[in-house]
């Protein structure tokens, strides 16, 4: 209500307040919020530089913003399959794709928290360095969710990825009408997203 009645229904105050409070939650250094989960995730994108025939694999179970906001980049997808029970791929499947295809340069890999659970996220992390590539956790499905309980992480802390991805679209767990929020706790990737949020303005 009270951004409705302000002078800003975009923008403005109230939505960096809620970007700073996105971040204290999530434990991340930089929340940026925007229109829509598809846009947080093309901005994670040009974030990390992926570019036209650079290689990225997403899983195959998955909304179908990722791959299309990597096909409107150009980049070369490739689809690694999903265990059948969490409908999540796995640092086997993800290391199975990278193999079948015979993928030399990854410069990216995206994981997707199907139902809200972060799973393999230190086996992903450990592939991550291996193949010294990026990691864009797409986490529509699971704000409030936790990589652990015991030492408080949040999904979203980034501790594990370069970069984390939200919806707030009216089906996640909660709402703006529409929305999404980048969270990372690099700064270059930060700016440069927040340089494409409002057209380099």
């Amino acid at each position: 209500k009270k951004s409705m009645l302000s002078r800003y229904l975009t923008t403005g105050p109230e939505v960096k307040k809620f970007e700073n409070n996105f971040s204290d939650y999530t434990g991340s250094k930089f929340a940026l919020a925007c229109n829509s989960g598809t846009a947080a995730l093309h901005m994670a994108f040009y974030g990390i530089g992926l570019k036209k025939n650079d290689n990225i694999i997403l899983p195959s179970i998955n909304f179908i913003a990722a791959a299309n906001m990597c096909n409107q980049i150009g980049a070369k997808i490739y689809f690694a399959d999903v265990d059948p029970l969490t409908g999540q791929m796995t640092p086997e499947t993800l290391i199975n794709c990278i193999r079948n295809y015979k993928i030399k340069k990854i410069k990216a890999f995206c994981v997707m928290h199907n139902g809200g659970s972060p799973n393999n996220f230190r086996k992903f992390y450990n592939l991550k360095k291996r193949y010294k590539c990026f990691l864009v956790e797409d986490c529509c499905h699971s704000l409030g969710g936790k990589y652990s309980i015991s030492k408080k992480e949040n999904v979203g802390k980034c501790k594990y990825s370069d970069v984390s991805t939200f919806s707030f679209h009216p089906v996640k767990s909660i709402t703006t009408g529409e929305g999404g929020m980048l969270v990372t706790n690099n700064k270059k990737i930060y700016l440069k997203s927040k340089l494409l949020r409002n057209h380099g303005m």
